[in-house]
């Protein structure tokens, strides 16, 4: 209370310290979970209002911010593959995989030379699941081929995770009420 009887507001708790960070605010409640439509679309109800997610969409962003994040941290969690995947390389692919391969190896990708222009894949990233992974380090080395010499590693990272983003779940996948709320 101030000397001329008027109350102070405070929009900050009294003690303040230099970690001090006001709380984050969710963009969206929580939203009831109506079902499924055509095996595409999540139908959801948020304030009696009818909102329609691409799932497709919404996954792919889930995936691609995690991922983008554990790059940036160095925290990518990689799988072994049970056999290690073999890719034949066009000379310029190979050349290309050698000048990025500390790149694709912090994206989580763990890749040897296997011969002349050959490569052993032998971890992914986690959430690529059970994927053909000889096909995205290919569209990995397309899309960083396509960027030109001297990019940035942060646009390098970008390439990737949206290319690894590809694995997310796909339009026609039926999805149970559980896996709707997740999203």
């Amino acid at each position: 209370v101030k000397e001329d009887g008027r109350v102070k507001r405070e929009t900050w708790p009294a003690e303040k310290t230099d970690t001090l960070v006001p709380e984050r605010q969710a963009k969206f409640p929580m939203p009831k979970i109506i079902g499924q439509f055509r095996a595409t679309y999540i139908l959801a109800e948020i304030y009696d209002e009818l909102y329609i997610f691409d799932q497709h969409a919404a996954h792919e962003k889930i995936n691609f911010e995690k991922y983008m994040k554990q790059i940036k941290e160095g925290d990518v969690v990689s799988q072994p593959l049970l056999i290690p995947e073999i890719a034949d390389l066009s000379l310029e692919d190979f050349n290309l995989y050698r000048e990025n391969t500390e790149i694709l190896n912090e994206a989580g990708f763990l890749i040897e030379e296997f011969g002349d222009r050959s490569i052993s894949i032998r971890e992914v990233p986690l959430f690529l699941g059970k994927t053909q992974a000889s096909g995205y380090v290919q569209e990995i080395l397309d899309d960083i081929r396509n960027l030109g010499k001297g990019s940035k590693e942060d646009v390098k990272y970008l390439r990737i995770a949206t290319t690894a983003c590809k694995a997310s779940i796909k339009a026609y996948e039926n999805l149970t009420m559980e896996e709707m709320r997740f999203l």
